[in-house]
């Protein structure tokens, strides 16, 4: 993947997912150092975030499962780079496929998936899987 592509991946994810600066601040420090565990209060020191939006970042990531999340024994939970997100950060992406919420291009293998008859439907995160999936039930009930 170049250099080129990995970037205009990332503007399209932080225009689509990361609204506020603090979020693509906590991202980079993130995706910069996908194999390392961090806790809240370190990810906002090297991200120079303030701690709380650091740790309504972090939430937010981990439910939308771009981060994995574990709890840390007197720490809180411990916070490293979810493995199916590495497309975003320079991994190969072969066969992908469109996000249909927000464009991004989504390889195979995501967990976020749901099927649309025949088809598997894949996308880039959590919260574009959910939106999708309500407005196909909006789109049913008004039939």
């Amino acid at each position: 993947m170049t250099a080129r592509l990995r970037a205009d991946l990332f503007v399209q994810f932080a225009r689509a997912h990361l609204p506020s600066g603090a979020e693509r601040a906590v991202y980079r420090v993130l995706a910069g150092t996908p194999d390392r565990e961090w806790l809240a209060g370190e990810v906002a020191a090297a991200a120079g975030a303030d701690h709380h939006e650091t740790d309504q970042a972090l939430r937010r990531f981990a439910s939308a499962g771009i981060v994995a999340d574990t709890p840390s024994r007197g720490h809180g939970h411990r916070y490293r780079w979810h493995p199916a997100m590495a497309y975003l950060r320079g991994g190969e992406v072969d066969d992908t496929a469109t996000d249909p919420v927000c464009g991004m291009p989504v390889p195979p293998g995501v967990p976020h998936t749901a099927n649309d008859g025949e088809r598997e439907v894949r996308f880039c995160s959590l919260p574009c899987q959910l939106r999708w999936t309500s407005d196909r039930r909006r789109a049913q009930v008004r039939r």
